[in-house]
């Protein structure tokens, strides 16, 4: 198994440094404010941000393909099919 050398150090997840050079990144597992039991991640296989700063996940979960939250991590939208 491959394991970046951050990781293999990291204590708690708080701790773990992602990406190099100017582009690294720590995981916050309080941005999110969702509700998970009513607004599941399956399968997040694309992210991007638009040109008003909303993060726009694209996921498999049949509830929300779509999950649009703003900078602060608050839900502003879902849908799916």
């Amino acid at each position: 198994m491959f394991c970046a050398p951050a990781i293999l150090k990291a204590h708690k997840m708080d701790d773990v440094v992602l990406g190099q050079g100017k582009k690294q990144y720590r995981i916050n597992k309080a941005w999110s404010q969702v509700d998970f039991a009513k607004n599941p991640v399956k399968d997040c296989h694309e992210m991007v941000q638009d040109n008003k700063g909303r993060i726009i996940l694209l996921t498999n979960e049949v509830k929300n393909n779509i999950i649009i939250y703003d900078k602060k991590g608050r839900l502003i939208e879902t849908w799916g099919p």
